[in-house]
């Protein structure tokens, strides 16, 4: 392909920038610098931090995987319009593979930090992009998931309770507990009042259902306290997929509303839980919104939605890599989890609701 000569030009002819606003791609394209990589040149090694995109112009880049013992496996190549460690601008994990040039290549680069400055500056620009980037994120989260429920065979036991949690309004005095949460904790008071105003807690026993096999998310929760457990289940083994504690949300794929729904997820408290629960109405209005505020929210659940499929992209690439059997990274269903019905339930039984509280 022959080389264009701005940044501006690389975007629009790109697959991920190329429909977007005149007005985003000329604030993106002044951030951007060119990079130019000799064949056989290493761009992003794998475990290293995720801090940049690249805009391929010209050339050919190839990912693969570095598994132990073996040859690395190769993975996708990225051509010319093709973009590569976008999801980087988002999230704040490390490179879950390596790429490198196997032609001359060039292309334009955006750093995080760049990107950082232009959300904290409240530019429209960076929340286009990083509502186009959350959702590819959400897309592929959805996708990983279908991918680990072709991993496990056999049908899973209806679990004999699937209890609903109960509500309860939110406690203004708990904020500053929120606060100190993985996912509020770059808000300030005003932001966090802001997000939280209206919305209510839930209070679970262990055990219970929040995201039933088969159904979409009836709302986006935050945990607060205690753990939910997301896993895919087969018809003896559930392979935990995230394990979201203080700080991490549930519930991502409620955002896709026409994506088919995975039969074999399913997410249920790990232990007693307290959530924050945000209905999807408030979600979409919050991903919407341009106040300073929402985009404190915005870019948290962008952020964890990229930490969730971080999470989960890693076993996976290590098990079609080996060519190993999915049992070897599934755990045998925990005790009270997936019995058949009329089953005993024993001490560790899903429990029932806990009793209303106020607050998180």
């Amino acid at each position: 392909a022959r080389p264009v000569s701005t940044a501006r030009a690389a975007l629009e002819a790109s697959e991920l920038f190329g429909s977007m606003p005149s007005g985003v791609l000329d604030d993106l394209s002044h951030l951007m610098s060119r990079a130019s990589f000799a064949a056989g040149q290493t761009v992003f090694r794998q475990g290293e931090p995720g801090d940049r995109m690249i805009v391929l112009e010209a050339g050919r880049l190839e990912t693969e995987l570095a598994v132990p013992g073996r040859e690395p496996l190769r993975l996708s190549s990225v051509e010319p319009g093709q973009v590569v460690g976008e999801l980087s601008l988002l999230g704040d994990g490390v490179r879950t593979a390596t790429v490198h040039a196997t032609a001359p290549s060039t292309g334009w680069t955006l750093e995080r930090t760049a990107f950082d400055v232009l959300r904290n500056d409240v530019q429209r620009a960076a929340s286009v992009v990083a509502r186009a980037l959350g959702l590819l994120a959400v897309e592929r989260l959805n996708r990983l998931h279908r991918r680990w429920a072709d991993q496990v065979t056999g049908e899973p036991t209806p679990a004999d309770l699937q209890d609903e949690a109960s509500a309860s309004p939110a406690d203004p005095h708990d904020e500053a507990f929120l606060a100190e949460t993985l996912f509020f904790q770059d808000f300030n008071p005003d932001e966090l009042a802001a997000v939280t105003a209206g919305l209510r807690c839930a209070e679970v026993a262990r055990g219970t259902v929040l995201v039933p096999r088969g159904e979409r998310p009836a709302a986006l929760w935050i945990v607060a306290r205690g753990a939910v457990e997301t896993t895919v289940r087969g018809a003896d083994t559930a392979r935990p997929l995230r394990l979201a504690g203080p700080g991490r949300a549930i519930g991502h794929v409620g955002l896709l509303d026409q994506a088919p729904v995975v039969e074999r997820i399913e997410s249920r408290a790990r232990e007693r839980a307290v959530l924050l629960v945000v209905p999807w109405p408030r979600v979409w209005e919050l991903l919407n919104a341009e106040d300073r505020a929402s985009r404190r929210f915005a870019a948290a659940l962008w952020t964890d939605t990229v930490r969730a499929l971080q999470h989960g992209e890693r076993p996976l690439a290590r098990l079609t890599a080996t060519g190993g059997d999915p049992a070897d990274l599934t755990a045998p269903q925990p005790a009270g989890f997936g019995r058949a019905r009329g089953a005993p339930t024993g001490p560790a039984q899903v429990g029932a609701p806990s009793r209303a509280r106020t607050g998180c």
